[in-house]
């Protein structure tokens, strides 16, 4: 007859084809689901606009409001979210910088909203150059919905424009 390892092999590989094909099937129904989120940015200050001539660069801390519900977006499949404030530019070339980021895990209290008030950047705003004076900057509120299987979607909240300071900080 069929020796040991022969009978534990057929139920295993069984096993494996099943839970590949519950996987794709997780998979694609996360195809249908709307992601939509609220939120607002709000309230971007200039705290410090410095020059930093030994390095030969601008550097900015910026303060703002935020405030976001993503209780819609957790569903079966979400591991979590990520959610970031991104600084949009254009100096000689575009520039996209984050200056602030937070990560929401799967088990996290529930109706998930947040909102800070005059919360600082995580980052500094180093921009190569001395062109930021007066320049307008769009800052996005953009979040990466990390799944337990299948592929990220990156969806784009609100935006609000800023205008930088035409004198630095000292």
């Amino acid at each position: 007859m069929h020796s040991i390892l022969w009978r534990l092999n057929a139920p295993f590989f069984f096993g494996v084809i099943v839970l590949g094909i519950l996987t794709g099937i997780n998979v694609i129904s996360t195809y249908f689901v709307d992601y939509r989120v609220d939120t607002s940015i709000q309230n971007i200050h200039v705290n410090k606009f410095i020059n930093n001539s030994r390095f030969h660069w601008e550097e900015a801390e910026l303060s703002f409001d935020l405030k976001g519900d993503f209780s819609e977006v957790f569903n079966w499949n979400v591991n979590y979210i990520y959610i970031y404030v991104e600084l949009d530019y254009e100096s000689p070339m575009r520039n996209a910088i984050i200056i602030w980021d937070k990560i929401i895990p799967r088990f996290y209290y529930k109706p998930l909203k947040i909102e800070y008030k005059s919360e600082k950047g995580k980052y500094t705003l180093k921009n190569k150059g001395y062109n930021l004076r007066g320049k307008n900057v769009l800052a996005k509120i953009k979040l990466e919905i990390e799944p337990i299987a299948g592929f990220i979607f990156k969806i784009e909240g609100s935006h609000s424009n800023i205008t930088f300071p035409t004198n630095y900080s000292y």
